[in-house]
């Protein structure tokens, strides 16, 4: 049924696009590009006068499609995925570690692999400044520019539209990217299979979802005492220690600080709909997989470590050698307690009731062939209410309209 779609804007309308980027890459005649709506999601936009409805932009969208790679490669248990080790990490050089927002493990095993050759830049996220200020991805090709991209943005960023210029320039990549971005990275395998000898490894970094890019502007707009707010940080544990509170910045660096119960709120008003089917927390497909080390007993609780699954010997190679040269600091934990931690259990029941409701709304359903038991399709209206809050979300006339109704309702999370 996936032919339905004649090209990624008719996946956009039915909501089920992920904003990963795939796309841009694909296209013959450079005819996508990116647009904000109302409600903050990040869609493609097509260029009419370039477009030759080729077809080729929904061969590559995982919101619809597993391709061959991601079916080839999909583990006996979705959820949980397969691994060789489980480990608590943390970077050991200082200023990598004190401005990182869990253990800085992602920019630690980053800055080894650019300092020894392994490879040319990475594609990672930083938060642009602006007014309002978004996330924006880059290839980043010195441990300064690394620095610059840490700690999770959660919000939607086309990041693979970097490929274009790793095999225009045959640049040797790591990549760093949630599971949508990964999976978009698999289905571009099945269209330029050179693109695999390009990128070394990939980090996948657990998602809870995603927020809309208004959440950013909400955010913004508490912070009534920062006239004209450039920058913010979702989570920065120099405020109050990890996990990290909210920090708004002014264009001379004045702070507003936060708890994270103001983010922590606003997580099921800003969820975009396509995250509410995904099942991928801890990103299953990549190398190494990293994100905070919840319900971990060893984990340091006041300064952050991060938690590290490494999913196959090419991610067991990179890490291996990270520790070696005394990149990182490393303990071993047990991968079933990363697993419970993250609370996968729950997740697959909220998945999967996510799917049957979507369904019986009579909406397409992404691709993913694995079944949903009984157990799970004992489902509640509640899934029902969360899927319409994320399709409701662009029925505002404009972004304060959004915003107040926000603070005037302040819905439940």
């Amino acid at each position: 049924m996936a032919d339905k779609f004649n090209t990624v804007e008719d996946i956009a309308e039915e909501y089920l696009c992920n904003s990963c980027g795939a796309c841009s890459v694909i296209c013959p005649e450079n005819a996508i590009t990116s647009r904000e709506t109302v409600g903050g999601y990040l869609f493609p936009e097509i260029d009419e006068d370039k477009c030759t409805n080729c077809g080729q932009c929904p061969e590559v969208c995982p919101g619809i499609k597993f391709g061959d790679h991601l079916k080839e490669n999909l583990p006996d248990d979705p959820f949980e995925g397969e691994a060789l080790s489980a480990h608590l990490a943390k970077a050991t050089n200082q200023k990598i570690f004190d401005n990182s927002q869990s253990g800085g493990a992602v920019t630690a095993i980053l800055t080894h692999a650019l300092e020894n050759n392994v490879i040319d830049g990475a594609i990672v996220t930083t938060m642009k400044p602006g007014n309002p200020p978004r996330p924006e991805s880059f290839i980043a090709k010195n441990p300064d520019e690394l620095i610059e991209a840490q700690k999770s943005k959660y919000s939607p960023v086309p990041i693979l539209k970097n490929i274009g210029t790793v095999l225009q320039k045959d640049l040797r990549i790591g990549l760093v990217g949630l599971p949508c971005h990964i999976h978009g990275l698999f289905n571009l395998y099945d269209k330029i299979p050179e693109l695999k000898e390009k990128v070394e490894f990939t980090i996948g970094l657990f998602c809870d979802r995603a927020l809309t890019l208004k959440a950013i502007d909400y955010l913004l707009s508490l912070a009534d005492e920062v006239p004209a707010p450039k920058n913010l940080h979702f989570r920065d544990k120099q405020a109050n220690g990890y996990p990290g509170s909210v920090k708004i910045f002014d264009r001379n660096n004045k702070e507003k600080v936060f708890p994270p119960s103001e983010r922590k709120q606003i997580k099921n008003f800003f969820t975009p709909l396509r995250c509410r089917l995904c099942y991928d927390k801890i990103c299953t497909f990549s190398d190494i997989s990293i994100g905070d080390p919840w319900g971990i007993k060893k984990a340091d609780k006041q300064k952050g470590e991060s938690a590290v699954i490494i999913r196959n010997n090419t991610g067991k190679r990179i890490y291996d050698k990270a520790i070696h040269n005394k990149y990182l600091a490393n303990t071993i934990i047990n991968y079933e307690d990363v697993i419970s931690g993250q609370k996968i259990s729950s997740r697959k029941k909220k998945c999967c009731n996510f799917f049957l409701k979507w369904e019986k709304l009579n909406k397409f359903l992404p691709d993913y062939h694995f079944e949903v038991s009984g157990e799970e399709k004992k489902g509640h209206i509640q899934y029902r209410n969360k899927l319409c809050q994320s399709l409701r979300l662009d029925k505002f006339d404009s972004k304060t309209e959004l915003i107040d109704y926000y603070k005037n309702n302040n819905p439940s999370n």
